[in-house]
């Protein structure tokens, strides 16, 4: 009796004990920073720090916090930048102001110096002040990770990790203010406006942690990089070789002493990107580049390059010179860059011929490119390249022309030469356009102009339906869109509202060259962060649509032209051996209005419907119109999601 006593004893406490769950493996912390630690910032950015409070608080380090500034925003704006500064890990400075004497010496400069300076001092000082706010250290953060209490962190102060200087910017007094305080910089990016000089034994003294280095001279401007660029205390240490962590380097406009260069070269061992635009030669007729000396001195350094460029002023240079640029390292390659007065038939050629090779394609210029280029070599190019997932060709201007399979704008089609400027350039009558599509299904960056070739510039609702709807259909996977065109018409029959098809759009950025734009706001309301229902969703009737093609004069046409004039043209499609067959279907209503009533109907469709809910960046504006109108009704739209202009201007 007493042993059945006790167990019955042991029974009952068994039941009243509550049963414990298997700890998961999420709820340790050393196992979710080790997971986290293969994320990139944008992921960490939209997605974790999303999921729970946990989460969050423990990735406050990790998360880049950014703080922009423009010379044109308000005192009070400046005060709240000022106020957040010392929490900030990038930063980046507009300054649009012509001058040095509106620039880095006004008061705003100043009073960002100081505050730099004050947050590194109270820093270094108090090192607990770091990132977790006065008084938390991070011994005790993780304290509080483990025991769960997250109650409420607290944005401390933190070292600043990366900057962007934009504009009109004096490098020398920028650098020379700043660099007792940027110990801690992994990026610095510089572009500028001004003729100035750069120590780089300096940057690389005080910055011992960079990454990401970048000067680029922006228009008329150049950047002389001055002797020596290895400091003089590293220059002789035989016992302890000298090594950079630098990753990537990139050189736009500048003043390049050829052997400071190879010798930095030979420190950097991780350098994966090297980019020289457009060196700057003092004297064109006696360069002093030497560009198989370099390369050869690349080849012997079993640089891990994935990315390179390199190019100086055309006119110091021989033609053989430019025929094959990146020949010698196109088996490593993935990312090419190349200079837009470098593009010859031949280059253009040879680029067909890697097509397997090539995931990236960078084409700088400082002059508008148009003609054979476009006609015979990138549009090629972009047909037989599957593998293309970024594009950059800001500077050149693509034939409309090429996009429209169906011939839906029946205005002439012509052709003419490479010219610099083709507003002034008499077109040529006897050269037609053959389109095509494109086969970089996958292509997540497009940054490129579009015109049109003849006496009608872009900006009939007809070309923005063909540009659009193109895009949107042969390339729904684009993350990053930056287009520049004569005119576009926003009305919902022009089709920008196509692109509400690119779900994973992260930034969008259009630049308009007309002086003058009537629209109504009712049809920008589609790209609302929350859109209202109103009069744009009732324009999806079907009468409305019968409306506008009879206004147009396509009552018939349209139908004909998409479902026979393709066929009768066997040889102008690059198309038919890469488009997939849903997708020629879906390219059917190119350019016609039925395509943008189907979009309006998906959007009604749609309960709380919201387009590019991952956008990071938009900015639509005229190019002479500063704060115009349309700029701003757009920023209404996606409050916080503004690009300011000279950014935009930089970017496209």
């Amino acid at each position: 009796m007493k042993f059945a006593s006790l167990k019955s004893s042991s029974s009952a406490k068994q039941r009243s004990r509550p049963l414990q769950k298997p700890r998961s493996p999420l709820e340790v912390t050393e196992i979710l920073q080790h997971i986290f630690s293969y994320l990139d910032e944008y992921n960490m950015r939209m997605s974790v720090i999303h999921v729970c409070r946990r989460w969050y608080y423990m990735n406050q380090h990790i998360v880049m916090r950014e703080l922009v500034w423009h010379t044109t925003s308000t005192p009070e704006d400046f005060s709240k930048f000022l106020v957040k500064l010392p929490g900030a890990h990038r930063l980046r400075w507009f300054s649009q102001f012509r001058g040095a004497t509106r620039n880095e010496n006004t008061p705003h400069w100043e009073q960002f110096v100081s505050a730099v300076e004050r947050n590194c001092r109270e820093l270094q000082q108090n090192p607990s002040l770091q990132e977790t706010g006065a008084g938390n250290s991070s011994g005790k953060r993780e304290s509080n990770i483990k025991s769960g209490n997250t109650n409420g962190p607290q944005w401390g102060r933190t070292y600043l990790r990366e900057l962007e200087l934009n504009g009109y910017i004096q490098m020398s007094k920028a650098l020379g203010d700043l660099l007792p305080f940027s110990n801690a910089l992994t990026r610095l990016m510089i572009s500028t406006y001004f003729e100035t000089s750069v120590f780089m034994d300096q940057i690389l003294r005080q910055c011992h942690h960079l990454l990401i280095l970048r000067f680029s001279s922006l228009q008329k401007g150049n950047i002389r990089i001055l002797s020596p660029w290895i400091p003089i205390e590293l220059q002789h240490d035989s016992k302890q070789p000298t090594i950079f962590p630098l990753r990537s380097l990139t050189l736009q406009g500048a003043f390049v002493p050829q052997s400071d260069l190879e010798d930095l070269l030979s420190m950097t061992p991780r350098l994966y990107e090297l980019k020289l635009i457009n060196l700057f030669s003092e004297n064109a007729s006696n360069p002093q580049y030497n560009r198989s000396r370099l390369i050869e001195h690349i080849e012997t350094l079993h640089l891990p390059l994935t990315s390179f460029h390199l190019s100086h002023d055309v006119w110091g240079l021989m033609l053989d010179e430019v025929q094959e640029p990146f020949m010698p390292l196109k088996n490593q390659l993935l990312e090419w860059g190349l200079w837009g007065q470098e593009l010859k038939p031949s280059i253009c050629k040879d680029l067909c011929l890697y097509p397997n090779y090539i995931t990236s394609l960078e084409i700088v210029s400082n002059r508008w490119t148009y003609g054979h280029t476009t006609k015979e070599g990138l549009h090629t190019f972009l047909c037989v390249s599957p593998h293309l997932l970024h594009l950059k060709v800001p500077q050149m201007f693509f034939a409309l022309q090429r996009l429209d399979l169906h011939r839906v704008d029946d205005i002439p089609l012509i052709d003419h030469r490479l010219r610099f400027n083709f507003r002034y350039s008499p077109p040529q009558r006897n050269l037609s356009i053959e389109p095509g599509v494109w086969a970089c299904r996958r292509l997540k960056t497009l940054h490129m102009g579009f015109h049109r070739h003849g006496d009608v510039s872009i900006g009939a609702a007809v070309h923005g339906r063909i540009l659009f709807g193109y895009l949107s259909k042969v390339c729904p996977d684009l993350e990053d869109l930056q287009i520049r065109m004569s005119d576009i018409d926003v009305s919902l029959q022009g089709g920008l509202c196509l692109l509400s098809r690119l779900h994973s759009l992260q930034r969008l950025v259009i630049a308009i060259s007309a002086t003058h734009q009537k629209y109504k706001k009712v049809d920008l309301e589609w790209m609302a962060d929350h859109p209202q229902p109103g009069p744009w969703q009732r324009l999806r009737a079907f009468s409305w649509l019968e409306r506008e093609v009879v206004k147009s004069g396509r009552t018939h046409k349209d139908s004909v032209v998409t479902s026979s004039r393709s066929p009768e043209r066997p040889n102008s499609t690059p198309s038919k051996e890469h488009a997939e067959e849903r997708l020629k279907v879906d390219l059917m209503r190119l350019g016609l209005i039925e395509d943008v009533g189907m979009v309006i109907e998906d959007m009604a469709a749609v309960k709380n419907f919201r387009c590019w809910p991952l956008l990071q960046g938009i900015s639509v504006y005229r190019e002479l119109d500063y704060g115009g109108e349309l700029e701003m009704d757009v920023a209404r739209l996606r409050p916080g999601k503004t690009i300011h202009r000279l950014k935009s201007r930089h970017l496209v």
